[in-house]
């Protein structure tokens, strides 16, 4: 499905996939409910037939009365005997999923074989790292006859990034006449969990193209040149050991090689003239500083999410937050395939240092959740203390019309010897003149800015791989 669809033609096309695949009762909605109109009218009837019986004692009056009592027998006691004793058992494919595609197997065991009940099964799923209420949902019917089992196999698809909750099961029971409706709720405690795609940023979308790309262009050549100068280094300097429990990152310096690679940096005015590198001087580089084994392990990049709540308050504030997840683990693998990337949230920090710490680092953004209420101006003394000294400081927020953060945050920047970059996630496909206004901002105090346009959210599709109305097994 094409990601670049607009949100009415996405939903329009994903509508019609459920449409050919899932069930009729996924379209429909039915309102199961018990009709007491019509046991009001039944229970006139029956009085009528009684009084009658009474009255005339004729073969009709005893039709009408035998009727009346079955249809109260059968409608309105057997559906409460049916509803006892049932055995409920949900079977979830895996607990972390890669992909959005969990395949989900629902058993429901009666004791009490009565024919002529049918049964409905309402299950709902809530995740937990979004900031709105909406529900997956999947609804199935039964209508077995002396079969004490039924199973029921469906897929659920294009699920979104998040930690997602299983909530009560509504199993609901009813006769044949549909006048009683019985709804009994099952209780099963399950999670699982849907891990961040890991989706390639495509630099030829509208925002790079028209809105943002000369500073696109720099961000790219300029870590791109960095990045090969000091991967030519660390081949010939650092033998690396990585500990993939802890996620840390240790290096050992070889023979050096003076004024060149990662040993040293530019001076900076009350560094200690011993440090000094007199031969990097010599050959022409200037002055620059030796670094000691603390400054070589530091990582060169730090990464840091923006959850604060106030930009995701509107209808698309899922879909503004789930790309700026996606476009910051995909330029997290990228640079972590070089050297080590320090990633900052407000609930967690971790060191990535090689491809197998991806697992643990979309397990922890899994559960990213944009909820902070406090600027970042006001957690900035918390998140300083993380930040590593001379890396190359790179944030996402969504929070473009903030200012007395990002000078805050320039600031600190500053004092460590760090360089700043934010990317600003936007829905906004034009440049308004606020924004404009902001980046020329930013831009007059030494930030540089990088938009980023989101993208579209597909919609969860569920359809029924074994069991629909009328499937049961013994």
């Amino acid at each position: 499905m094409n990601n670049e669809a607009e949100p009415h033609e996405l939903q329009h096309q994903q509508a019609s996939a459920i449409a050919q695949n899932g069930p009729l009762e996924i379209q429909l909605k039915t309102n199961y409910k018990t009709r007491y109109g019509a046991w009001f009218g039944i229970f006139i009837l029956f009085v009528a037939a009684c009084v009658a019986v009474i009255w005339r004692n004729g073969a009709v009056e005893w039709l009408l009365l035998t009727v009346t009592s079955l249809v109260i027998v059968y409608s309105g006691f057997t559906p409460l005997i049916a509803a006892r004793r049932l055995s409920y058992d949900r079977i979830i494919s895996e607990q972390y999923s890669h992909d959005g595609n969990l395949h989900i197997e629902t058993r429901l065991r009666r004791m009490l074989r009565i024919p002529g009940m049918w049964y409905v099964i309402h299950e709902s799923y809530r995740n937990q790292s979004q900031l709105n209420t909406d529900l997956i949902q999947y609804r199935a019917s039964f209508a077995p006859l002396f079969h004490g089992e039924m199973i029921l196999n469906y897929h659920l698809q294009q699920i979104t990034r998040g930690s997602y909750e299983a909530l009560a099961t509504d199993i609901i029971v009813g006769d044949w006449l549909g006048l009683t409706s019985i709804t009994v709720k099952k209780t099963q405690q399950q999670q699982f969990t849907v891990l961040p795609p890991i989706i390639k940023p495509q630099l030829e979308s509208f925002v790079s193209n028209h809105n943002s790309s000369r500073w696109i262009g720099d961000w790219n050549t300029e870590r791109k040149r960095d990045d090969s100068s000091q991967n030519k280094s660390d081949q010939s300097n650092v033998q690396s050991l990585k500990l993939q429990d802890q996620g840390t990152y240790y290096s050992k310096r070889q023979s050096p090689n003076s004024g060149s690679g990662n040993e040293t940096r530019p001076y900076i005015e009350g560094d200690s003239y011993r440090a000094v590198d007199i031969r990097a001087a010599a050959r022409g580089r200037g002055w620059h500083t030796k670094l000691q084994d603390a400054e070589l392990h530091t990582p060169k990049h730090c990464f840091i999410l923006d959850q604060y709540a106030l930009p995701y308050q509107d209808d698309l504030r899922n879909q503004l937050f789930e790309s700026m997840v996606q476009w910051s683990i995909a330029d997290i693998l990228e640079l972590g395939q070089q050297h080590p990337v320090f990633v900052i949230t407000d609930d967690w920090s971790f060191e990535y240092a090689s491809d197998q710490h991806s697992y643990e680092l979309r397990c922890l953004l899994a559960l990213a959740k944009a909820d902070v209420q406090q600027h970042m101006r006001e957690r900035l003394q918390q998140l300083a203390v993380l930040i590593p000294e001379q890396s190359h400081i790179t944030l996402y927020t969504g929070d473009w019309r903030e200012l007395e953060s990002w000078y805050a945050l320039a600031e600190v920047a500053r004092g460590k010897g760090c360089k700043l970059d934010i990317h600003f996630v936007t829905n906004n496909k034009v440049m308004t003149y606020a924004m404009r206004e902001q980046q020329r901002t930013l831009e007059q105090a030494g930030i540089q800015l990088v938009w980023r346009y989101s993208q579209s959210l597909p919609l969860p599709i569920s359809y029924v791989v074994e069991g629909s109305e009328r499937y049961a097994s013994s």
